[in-house]
């Protein structure tokens, strides 16, 4: 059970054998210092008791096995001094027990994370080709003391020559891995400042531009390590020729041309002359005529005249300076022909909607018509705006009508002609089309009451032409167009209403929408309705055969409302209200006068009543009125004896009893000698038997009572009264 292999320092060479991966127990293979050559075998991915594998200092070459990295046990690899390329596998990232890994001194390109080898105290990968991106990654990484070494590195790229010649372009550039990379350019060994990117770019060559390039890399974490790109070498070749351009000409007609160059660059010399040549014929340097257009660098341009119609041209730019002549392309155009040329005609036989157009087609400007027609708008400029109607092909008079058109409206038009080299348009003209009627719709009548509705329509065309007057006709009978009344409503188009008044209840109206302007009148559709029955309308009239205890109150039902009087009566009582607060007569329903007898009132008394009547829509109410009973019976009673003695008071004095109040009140008692034995203005005051003090005999006295009663009657009471004891 092999565990050591040791056979170092020899000159043994060729390929190790693969069968060294069948040793599962060996644990440490010291192969150094030899002339093995060729690829590690895959096989020694089984050699899983591996703890030391030292293969550095041989002529290795190729990329190392994926399976190094599932060796459980290893903790030291040495691999420096070979010629290993490509990338460490990121398998080693698994080597948890690795303590040593040494790559020095090979090709390698790339160095995966280790930062799981927490075991790992030396990494030295330095005089490799690695970037920033395999070494950055791995700085604070393994134990404290990690002694991580990863400068030099190769030279970055590869040496580059570039020969230019003055005023030719040249880009440098260097591509390196890692996120945070610096950059300085340097010419001859000295820094070139602002050259601070991953480019340099030599825009024009000069001669001060001429030498030995290189950049130099720095990374903000992995700071022991400077990367150089290798040489790139920039040689002056000198001077040229001027670089010329033809440009595309532009501004072609059938006469005119504009003929463009561009001098991009001098060759590093003076430009002392520029132009062109040009001419009806190819190679116009020979063949054509020259056109000097001053010296230097840039664009220039010129305008060439008096060319012939749809003819070929060629030209050619050119620029002089020391070192030649420079040439651009010679390039070509072709002039155009002539334009037809076409005249508008006038429209005629202009309806409301079409009219006929035309034009005439004079000349094809030396080519064939190919169409020819009418662009017609409602905007002017109809060719950009409007529709074209084509009308044929050829010379001559051409017309044709136009449908399809708006009334009332003014158009834009004008005639065309085509030719191979384009279209031409006569004057641009207008014409108006007829109006026709408006289109009017009539709207179904709302907000119906009794005695109103709203009605209206509405103007969807106004027929080409203004609306001067609208509304409706309206009446009671069908067909109000013709039979009924009108009722203006404005001017113009679009929705109108207005409300009828003083309408009859119950009572079915007919109406048309009518809207006129200077081509007529049109009318919408007749539509009805029906207005609402309404309260009956009542009157209270005055009160008749008034005494002082009775009245007859009367009213009337002037109108039923459209709808039957199932109720009528009064209220009435001594309130002002006396709907609210007074009695109620109900009487039989029907329309007419009707009246209620009232009996049992008060005497003088102002009495209140109010008239009304129902129907299906609420109750129609008269004014309250007033009436005023008479006054009572004025009632007198004269005693004819009195006792002074009496044990009833009321007989002890004599003295009129009033069942009224009187005014103008005058008492005289007189014995029967025609002596005065009493005298009083106060019909309280009664004659107690006395005179002067003095008892008066029993006997017949003479009275004399004066008085004015409530109606305003004087009376005047003679009689005889017997004192009594």
């Amino acid at each position: 059970m092999l565990k050591d292999l040791i056979i170092h320092n020899n000159n043994i060479g060729g390929n190790l054998p693969s069968q060294i991966g069948n040793l599962t127990n060996l644990e440490w293979a010291r192969l150094h210092r030899n002339q093995f050559t060729g690829t590690i075998p895959a096989s020694f991915q089984n050699l899983v008791s591996m703890v030391k594998l030292e293969l550095n200092e041989n002529l290795f070459i190729g990329n190392i096995p994926a399976g190094l990295g599932n060796l459980p046990n290893l903790e030291e690899l040495q691999l420096h001094q070979n010629t290993f390329t490509g990338d460490l596998p990121n398998t080693f990232s698994s080597l948890t027990k690795l303590k040593v890994l040494t790559v020095r001194n090979n090709q390698f390109t790339y160095v995966p994370n280790l930062s799981l080898n927490t075991s790992l105290a030396e990494l030295k990968v330095q005089g490799n080709r690695l970037h920033f991106d395999g070494i950055e990654h791995n700085i604070g990484i393994g134990l404290p003391t990690l002694d991580y070494i990863y400068t030099p590195q190769a030279k970055v790229g590869v040496l580059e020559t570039h020969n230019l010649y003055c005023g030719e372009q040249v880009i440098l550039s260097v591509s390196v891995g890692g996120v945070n990379n610096t950059y300085k350019w340097f010419r001859n060994g000295t820094e070139i400042p602002g050259a601070t990117n991953t480019t340099l770019n030599i825009s024009s060559m000069t001669s001060a531009d001429a030498g030995t390039y290189h950049c130099e890399i720095r990374n903000t974490v992995a700071t022991a390590l400077v990367l150089t790109s290798e040489n790139k070498v920039v040689n002056y070749l000198g001077a040229t020729a001027p670089v010329v351009a033809s440009i595309a000409a532009s501004g072609i007609s059938n006469s005119v041309a504009t003929i463009s160059g561009n001098v991009s660059s001098g060759g590093c010399e003076t430009v002392t002359e520029r132009g062109f040549f040009w001419g009806a014929s190819a190679n116009v340097i020979t063949t054509g005529t020259k056109v000097v257009l001053g010296s230097g660098t840039g664009s220039y341009f010129t305008q060439i005249t008096a060319l012939s119609p749809n003819t070929t041209y060629y030209f050619r730019a050119y620029a002089i300076n020391s070192m030649g002549t420079a040439y651009g392309d010679e390039l070509s155009f072709v002039t155009l022909a002539n334009l037809p040329t076409v005249i508008t005609a006038d429209a005629t036989n202009i309806q409301a909607y079409s009219a006929t157009l035309g034009g005439n087609a004079t000349s094809g400007g030396g080519l064939d018509v190919l169409l020819r027609g009418v662009y017609y708008s409602t905007e002017e400029n109809p060719e950009t705006t409007g529709t074209q109607v084509v009308i044929g092909h050829g010379l001559g008079v051409f017309s044709d009508v136009v449908e399809g058109l708006s009334p009332g409206t003014l158009y834009y038009f004008k005639a065309f002609a085509t030719n191979t080299q384009g279209m031409a348009y006569g004057e641009q003209k207008t014409f108006t089309t007829l109006p026709v009627i408006p289109v009017v719709f009539t709207e179904e009548a709302y907000d119906i009451t009794h005695n109103s509705a709203i009605v209206g329509g509405y103007i969807e065309y106004n027929g080409g032409a203004p609306i001067t007057s609208r509304g409706v006709y309206w009446g009671i009978q069908q067909n109000p167009s013709t039979t009924g009344t009108q009722f203006r409503m404005g001017t113009g188009a679009g929705d109108f209403f207005n409300t009828l008044t003083d309408l009859q209840p119950v009572t079915t109206y007919y109406v048309q929408a009518f809207a006129t302007n200077i081509a007529g009148t049109a009318f919408g559709e007749q539509v009805e309705f029906t207005t609402l029955a309404t309260i009956p309308d009542v009157e209270t009239i005055d009160a008749s055969d008034i005494t002082s205890t009775s009245a007859r109150i009367n009213g009337q039902v002037v109108f039923d409302g459209g709808s039957t009087v199932f109720e009528r009566g009064f209220y009435w009582g001594l309130d002002a209200y006396p709907m609210e607060n007074g009695e109620l007569v109900q009487l039989d329903p029907g329309d007419g006068m009707f009246s209620q007898y009232l009996d049992g009132l008060e005497p003088s008394t102002y009495y209140y009543f109010q008239a009304f009547a129902i129907n299906s829509e609420g109750m129609g109410e008269g004014e309250v009125l007033i009436f005023f009973t008479e006054l009572a019976e004025q009632i007198v009673f004269i005693p004819t004896a009195f006792n002074p003695y009496s044990s009833i008071e009321v007989n002890r004095t004599f003295k009129p009893i009033f069942e009224f109040t009187p005014s103008d009140y005058v008492i005289e008692v007189y014995n029967r000698w025609g002596s005065r034995v009493f005298y009083s203005d106060n019909f309280n005051d009664g004659w107690n038997g006395f005179a002067n003090g003095v008892e008066s005999p029993i006997g017949p006295y003479q009275y004399k009572v004066r008085y004015t009663d409530e109606k305003g009657e004087k009376h005047i009471k003679i009689g005889v009264v017997n004192l009594v004891k």
